[in-house]
């Protein structure tokens, strides 16, 4: 349990590093955390899952780092799913970064945006039922819709 404790510690030190503006140190962390929950608990494990969480999410805001987000995330959804349920609020979480993942890709294709739309016209559904119609995670995804539309929109005039 002490070996827990301080992997919780550790994110919050890699929550601090990143708002110090010291991504690829906290990104450092967060892999390494992730992987020693996997290895005391298993992949499937609640920690292990938000730990994976962390690490998609630092991936997209790095920007440069979409396509080990996609690999990564994919993997982590089929995990949280199996593991917790589609509808576990930490598993919505996984959904939205790995959406994330897809749509701020500036390569990312017509194709894949209109999936991924549907992904979180999806997730938005699931996230006001189980989360409540105020919670900032559904605030949140709903943005992202209305961002990624917009970009669908301007690509559809162009």
């Amino acid at each position: 349990h002490d070996e827990d404790v301080i992997l919780i510690a550790q994110n919050a030190l890699a929550n601090c590093l990143y708002d110090l503006g010291r991504e690829d140190e906290a990104l450092d962390l967060q892999r390494k955390m992730h992987a020693s929950w996997v290895t005391m608990h298993g992949a499937d494990y609640q920690e292990s899952l938000v730990a994976a969480n962390n690490i998609i999410f630092s991936l997209v805001k790095n920007g440069s780092k979409f396509d080990e987000a996609r690999a990564f995330g994919r993997e982590q959804v089929a995990l949280a799913r199996r593991a917790l349920g589609a509808d576990n609020s930490l598993t919505l979480s996984i959904e939205q970064g790995n959406a994330r993942s897809q749509w701020k890709d500036p390569d990312a294709t017509r194709e894949t945006l209109r999936a991924v739309a549907k992904t979180l016209q999806d997730l938005i559904r699931r996230q006001r039922r189980v989360l409540g119609a105020n919670h900032p995670e559904l605030l949140e995804t709903q943005q992202d819709l209305s961002e990624l539309e917009a970009r669908l929109a301007s690509l559809d005039g162009a």
